[in-house]
Parts: C-alpha cells; sequence; structure tokens
C-alpha cells in the first residue's frame, strides 16, 4: 500500500503564446505531509499548484492522484476537486456569497448534499477554521485573516484529502500569518496533506516536513528544509537567503 498521493512525472505545461511555465517536473507527495513550493515569484509555483485539482492540465507527462492518472472529463474533474481543495492567494477571489453561511455551503450544495448534511459541513468547517458563530456575518465585513479562514472553511467544508494554499499567509500581518500557519498545522495533524507556495523562507523552514525550491519552471532541490536550504548554490539560483535560524545554526 503506497502513501504516495500526487505524483508528477515528466510534466511541462507552456502558457498559449507564452514561455514554458513547467520545464519537466517529477516529485512526488505522500500522505500527510507538510510541503512547502519556494522560490521567487515567476517560478512556476502557481501553475504547479493549481495542475494538482484539475484546473490547468499538463502539456506532456503525467500527473497521478491516489495512485491513478488524473482524468479530465467533467465527472472526474468534480472527484479530484472534491478531493484536493484550493484557497487561493486573495479571499476575495474566492468568496463569492452574501453571508458565511452560504459561502461555506457553496461546495457541499454543488456536491449535491442533502440540507442537514450541508449544515452538518458547514458547522463541522467553521469550527475547524475557529469561525463559529460567524454564520451570519457578511464576508466583505470581516478582516483580512477572517476572510482567509471562511475561504478556507469552503474547502474544508467538502472534506478533502489534500489541501493546497497558495502564498497562504499574503497580505496578512505578522500575527496574522502566524495564526493560519498554526491552523494548517492542526489541519495536518487531523490528517490533511498539506501543499503551499510561498517565496518566504522564514516561514516555510521551520514549517514544511519538505521543501521544494523552485525557479524558472524546474525544481532545483528537494528534501527536508534543513538540507534544501542549507544548499547554498540552490537558495542562491532560487534567488532566496537563507533562513534566519539555519544561517545561525551553521555559524
Amino acid at each position: 500500500m503506497s502513501s504516495i498521493i500526487l505524483e508528477a512525472r515528466d510534466i511541462r505545461y507552456r502558457y498559449p503564446r507564452g514561455m514554458e511555465a513547467i520545464c519537466g517536473i517529477s516529485f512526488h507527495i505522500r500522505k500527510k505531509e507538510k510541503i512547502a513550493l519556494v522560490g521567487p515569484n515567476g517560478a512556476g509555483k502557481s501553475t504547479l499548484l493549481t495542475m494538482f485539482n484539475g484546473m490547468i492540465r499538463p502539456d506532456s507527462g503525467i500527473l497521478l492522484f491516489d495512485n491513478s492518472p488524473v482524468q479530465y472529463d467533467t465527472a472526474s474533474l468534480r472527484m479530484l476537486r472534491k478531493r484536493v481543495g484550493f484557497v487561493l492567494q486573495n479571499p476575495d477571489r474566492q468568496i463569492i456569497a452574501p453571508t458565511v453561511y452560504q459561502d461555506v455551503a457553496f461546495g457541499p450544495v454543488n456536491l449535491g448534499y442533502s440540507p442537514v448534511e450541508i449544515k452538518e459541513a458547514v458547522t463541522r468547517a467553521l469550527r475547524q477554521v475557529g469561525l463559529e458563530g460567524f454564520e451570519r456575518r457578511t464576508p466583505h465585513q470581516l478582516s483580512g485573516g477572517e476572510k482567509k479562514r471562511v475561504a478556507i472553511a469552503g474547502v474544508l467544508a467538502m472534506n478533502p484529502d489534500v489541501l493546497v494554499f497558495d502564498e497562504p499567509t499574503s497580505g496578512l500581518d505578522p500575527s496574522g500569518s502566524e495564526d493560519i500557519m498554526e491552523l494548517l498545522d492542526e489541519l495536518n495533524h487531523d490528517g490533511k496533506t498539506i501543499i503551499i507556495s510561498t517565496h518566504d523562507v522564514e516561514l516555510a523552514y521551520p514549517w514544511a516536513d519538505r521543501a521544494i525550491l523552485m525557479t524558472d519552471g524546474k525544481i532545483l532541490h528537494e528534501d527536508i528544509p534543513e538540507v534544501a536550504f542549507g544548499n547554498l548554490h540552490s537558495v542562491r539560483m532560487a534567488h532566496l537567503s537563507l533562513p534566519t535560524l539555519l544561517e545561525l545554526h551553521m555559524e
């Protein structure tokens, strides 16, 4: 029984009329791992993340979810998106309903849950993100951190196995960022596989089980953070700086 939940085999992707965004990448992610894709803007991180739930289809190569090649017909994609939840960088682009309850219920409603199942799913998801009692609130009146939590709850309501976050702390202050990373730890503790993209080495270094350093659509290095960030050549190639903790340790 393999514990690998996501695997890429030599995947490539080129934007229409554009440059190659993903240049022959291979890797695997195990169940319940915390993975950080780290690299500068334009490294291909976000493009790669959108492949995980079928928003973008590789031009070549193969992507596997739970040991089966990803299929791109409507029914298969629907199933994949239930199991791989995607949280956008900007929650305002993800939150669409007039109340928090309706927004978090959107996925379960579309999956055809009964009213009782919808209520259970919404209640559970809001509890997981610490927003009990927010059901009737208007999303646009919430703080940035609260909006981020609503977006996460909307994904959690479908009870996915894998959670994918594009720049999870984007636009948040240090304390808000810390809260969100703690929430990701809790979700991981509950058995979720978590994949984030970030250019913040200070965030990725203490949090991730494995770091995948990327630049120009390629993987430079992947390993436990001490090793991945300890490779000075890869860190420089990825236009990153050494995490402060590691720098102190090396000195």
